[in-house]
């Protein structure tokens, strides 16, 4: 969930730019892939509850069901760049840790905090005039994977100020009803983890301040939640390939590719996203091999220097806002719904049919549009705040690339 830069270098220590845009266009599908699971989940009944499973109703549940895959995506694209950019730059010796935790802070918060406030608001307006429903006092009623959990109940102050802090899965739930909000918590205290841990590295002017930062990073792992902590290592497969070469691995891309989409496909089949809770490390051996997979994808491309990637400004500008598209997506899909259930009677988590198509594809278009307008006042402004932030904590202007 990062703007990924493209790469003008084509120096074998820095991405190419064929790979950046191949993780542009990583990066904005998988946000299309969560939204579009989102909106089947919330718009159609579970798989398990269909009447008719035909072969077209099973595959059509089966390629929008990998939101949760996506995300393992967003986990190794954020290890590779911020991971991988900072141990080069250790290496080099310009690695700042007060201008890293800013670039990180800018690139959070400028979209998380508006994010809040704004899930906020629509949450309170579909409480208060489109609760017909009852999608915010009693969301469990609808038993969707997306929205198991009671709305209202997640409006809090004390909710608000935690997410505000990434405390969320940690200390408090998800605000409102922005469940996607969780893995913002493991990117935030990811980015944290990884300044305390290389801390011995370089960073820090003096020993004992590293050391101390060592181990405060070795204690947050063995405290935070194992759903943090363990997913710690997806992120950092990505870091591995970023920070180093793995020259030796000249795997073809077209191998790689097959890898990935044959264990989606095992992943896909291992488990069903309309079930209960399963155990952590079930989760985890799932998703483990995903983000395995996907990093032997990215070695394959940036060992294989320039290939073809077609129409490469409309995957920056797609990859441009899907950081906002992921926050604010989900409170303004329930809105919707809300809306379309009191004041058209459009009803939601229904059986699937060929006419629901004509809604999930209003949905998808009205979230785009939304999306976009949201970056224009939030994300797109990023680099400004944090060169401020640099000028007046730093007292020097400093670019920011990453």
């Amino acid at each position: 969930m990062n703007n990924i830069p493209v790469a003008r270098s084509l120096e074998p220590s820095t991405p190419n730019e064929s790979l950046s845009l191949f993780m542009d266009f990583a990066r904005w599908f998988s946000a299309m892939v969560v939204v579009i699971s989102h909106v089947r989940h919330l718009l159609f009944v579970n798989l398990k509850d269909v009447a008719a499973k035909t072969i077209w109703v099973k595959g059509f549940y089966f390629f929008t069901g990998f939101g949760h895959e996506a995300v393992m995506v967003f986990f190794v694209l954020s290890g590779f760049l911020v991971g991988g950019g900072c141990i080069r730059k250790l290496r080099q010796g310009t690695f700042d840790s007060a201008g890293y935790m800013i670039s990180r802070f800018s690139r959070i918060y400028t979209v998380l905090v508006p994010a809040l406030l704004l899930g906020g608001l629509l949450d309170t307006i579909g409480l208060r005039h489109f609760n017909d429903s009852a999608i915010y006092t009693d969301s469990p009623q609808y038993q969707t994977a997306s929205l198991n959990f009671q709305i209202v109940s997640q409006l809090g102050l004390s909710t608000f100020l935690g997410n505000l802090l990434c405390l969320q899965t940690i200390c408090v739930p998800m605000f409102g009803s922005n469940g996607p909000l969780w893995s913002l918590a493991n990117e935030w205290w990811y980015y944290c983890i990884f300044l305390l841990l290389i801390a011995p590295f370089g960073g820090f002017r003096r020993a004992w301040a590293a050391r101390v930062a060592f181990a405060a990073g070795c204690l947050l792992l063995l405290l935070f939640p194992l759903t943090i902590s363990l997913w710690f290592a997806i992120w950092g497969l990505g870091l591995l390939i970023g920070a180093w070469e793995f020259r030796f691995v000249r795997l073809p891309v077209w191998m790689a590719a097959a890898v990935f989409a044959g264990v989606l496909v095992w992943a896909r089949l291992g488990h069903s996203t309309e079930g209960g809770e399963e155990p952590v490390f079930a989760r985890f051996s799932r998703d483990l091999p995903i983000g395995m997979a996907f990093t032997l994808m990215l070695l394959a491309i940036k060992n294989a220097g320039r290939f073809n990637v077609p129409a490469p400004s409309v995957h920056r500008f797609l990859a441009g806002f899907s950081y906002s598209l992921y926050v604010v997506h989900f409170p303004l899909l329930i809105l919707l719904a809300a809306v379309a259930n009191d004041l058209l009677r459009q009803r939601f988590v229904v059986q699937p049919s060929i006419s629901g198509i004509v809604p999930v594809t209003v949905a998808v278009v009205i979230l785009y549009l939304a999306s976009v307008l949201f970056w224009l006042l939030t994300e797109r402004h990023y680099h400004r705040i944090g060169s401020w932030m640099r000028r007046w904590l730093l007292r020097k202007p400093i670019p920011m690339r990453r």
